[in-house]
């Protein structure tokens, strides 16, 4: 091998170690982006998970009945607090806050001695995991059956 053809395969090896180099950052930048995606799905799937429990702890709960706006009262919104058994608020699956809206008036029967009505309710659960990096909101309606007497004008306001 004559001095010029070694100079040559130097520069090739160079080259080739320069194009390997390139394409193992490459890699690894994507490999991180992939990683960081995924941690983000994750974060958004367990506040999901807590938001859902949430909702059905509220709609389960025995005292949820006594915060529950009615007809008659001014305050169209009620703030719900979990009780500290509360499987969904700890350290470990997250935080939620929870609220009950008053939406609306449903007619389900009449007859001539009363009327039956449905007041429906939003439930909705705002859910943080890890320390408010992931967050998931989720609502649900619900309605509770009410027996008015005839003659009884319902209000015209809700909540949203």
């Amino acid at each position: 091998m004559s001095r010029g053809e070694r100079g040559f395969s130097m520069i090739m090896v160079v080259m080739l170690l320069a194009v390997t180099s390139i394409s193992a950052a490459v890699l690894l930048n994507t490999v991180g982006a992939d990683i960081f995606n995924a941690s983000i799905v994750h974060r958004t799937l367990r506040a999901r998970s807590v938001a859902e429990g949430a909702v059905m702890e509220v709609i389960d709960d025995d005292r949820t009945r006594a915060i529950l706006p009615d007809f008659a009262s001014t305050a169209l919104t009620a703030n719900y607090t979990p009780s500290a058994q509360s499987a969904f608020k700890n350290a470990l699956t997250g935080d939620y806050t929870a609220s009950v809206k008053l939406l609306r008036f449903v007619p389900l029967a009449e007859s001539s001695q009363t009327w039956s009505r449905a007041l429906v309710y939003e439930v909705t659960a705002d859910a943080t995991v890890s320390n408010g990096d992931g967050g998931s909101q989720l609502s649900s309606e619900i309605f509770r059956v009410i027996s008015i007497p005839p003659g009884i004008m319902l209000p015209f306001k809700h909540a949203r």
